[in-house]
């Protein structure tokens, strides 16, 4: 395997050790704002629909979004 590289330099930024992925905190995000629809739903007030981003915090995901790589970082390069 002598070609085994990223073929973009683009990784996600990570703050946790943990193997806890994005699929994971973005079921946990939907499934509170399913939640506060369905007692939206069930208060029938003249208010708005609760949003993703007042129920969720995107900043206490396990990803930050991504960064470039470029030629800094080679060994972040190998998969």
């Amino acid at each position: 395997m002598g070609k085994s590289f990223r073929k973009t330099p683009i990784a996600g930024m990570t703050c946790r050790g943990h193997k806890m992925g994005e699929k994971r905190d973005k079921q946990f995000a939907n499934r509170r704002l399913r939640a506060a629809e369905r007692s939206w739903l069930a208060a029938s007030t003249d208010t708005p629909a609760p949003l993703l981003r007042e129920v969720s915090e995107v900043y206490c995901f396990a990803k930050d979004g991504k960064q470039y790589l470029g030629d800094r970082h080679p060994e972040m390069l190998r998969k």
